[in-house]
């Protein structure tokens, strides 16, 4: 799932009712006084994952916010997002290949939108 309000991806795994979830931050330059422009990733996301309904699942744990020049330099912060599979919720049928949607509903409010493939 792409978030482009955090231009980062979450890769999420879930066998019937748990699972987890990964997910990095892609930069490409820092702001003043830092001038990088070499491209890098950072995984920064991870957490569990529990399926509610048949099509909506809670993903709960934490990312790791760069603080800038305050101390310590990395925090860890908690966040909980909702996962939405929209086909399968619209259609009540079962779909090997979905459009997911998620939203982000802890300190900031971010979104995404990413494919499922059933494995």
């Amino acid at each position: 799932m792409y978030i482009p309000t955090d231009n980062s991806v979450i890769v999420s795994q879930i066998v019937n009712k748990v699972g987890f979830y990964v997910g990095g931050q892609y930069f490409t330059s820092y702001p003043y006084p830092y001038a990088y422009t070499t491209p890098y990733t950072l995984v920064n996301r991870f957490g569990g994952e529990v399926k509610l309904f048949n099509d909506v699942s809670l993903m709960v744990g934490g990312y790791q916010k760069n603080m800038g020049m305050s101390y310590p330099p990395n925090q860890i912060k908690p966040e909980m997002w909702i996962k939405t599979r929209i086909a399968n919720t619209l259609s009540n049928k079962t779909n090997d290949l979905d459009v997911v949607s998620i939203f982000r509903v802890s300190q900031e409010f971010y979104y995404g939108i990413g494919i499922y493939v059933k494995w």
